[in-house]
Order: C-alpha cells, then structure tokens, then sequence
C-alpha cells in the first residue's frame, strides 16, 4: 500500500479509538452544572405529565445537566398540584414556586443579588 493510505488509516484508528473512549469510558461529571429549567405550570395543562415524565426520564439515566428545576405556579388545579408534588418527591432537584417569590428564590440559589 501507499504511504498516504497507510497514513490515513493510521490517523482514522486513532480518531475512532478516540471517541469510544470519550463515548463508553469516561464517566460524565456526577457534579450537576449550575443551570435551572424552569417549566410553568397553568390552570388545565393536558401535557405537564408527559412533559415531567419525559425530563424525569432525561434526568435519572443522566443525559440532562440540570442542577435545578423550577415548576412554576401559575394558578395550577389539584391535579397539576399532585403531579408536581410527585415530581418533587422523585427528584430532589425540583421544586414549586411561585411567580412572586422567583426573584428570590433564583437569588438563593445562583448568589446573586437583584439590582433595585
């Protein structure tokens, strides 16, 4: 063969060997990224338990950085109460809060202080 084939070769081995290592033999950080999803949640939302569903999902196998969730309450019914007091208890990371008290809260757990 060639010595630019063989070269090639070479270089592809290299580059593939590279990204199984960093894809099946890393491990990601187990510390969370200072980052906070807020999700609001409205009187009657036909999909806030699919949606909570599919970020619990997300969170516990460990393909979403969130380091906090935010379900923020816009009125909600008893049943959107129910499916964020669960999402809660699965998640330790999630909590309800309301539109007033946001400002504070994002203060409390970012250390910054709002400007006046």
């Amino acid at each position: 063969m060639d010595a630019p084939i063989l070269i090639s070769l070479a270089v592809l081995a290299v580059i593939a060997g590279t990204e199984i290592v960093c894809l099946f033999v890393w491990k990601s950080p187990s510390h969370k990224a200072p980052v906070a999803a807020i999700i609001p949640v409205f009187p009657d939302f036909q999909e806030l338990g699919p949606a909570l569903d599919r970020l619990r999902t997300l969170i516990l196998c460990g393909s979403c950085p969130v380091g906090h969730i935010i379900l923020l309450d816009y009125g909600g019914g008893e049943a959107e109460r129910e499916l964020c007091s669960e999402f809660c208890r699965d998640l330790g990371e999630a909590v309800v809060v309301a539109p007033e008290d946001l400002e504070n809260f994002l203060s409390e757990i970012f250390a910054f202080v709002p400007e006046k």
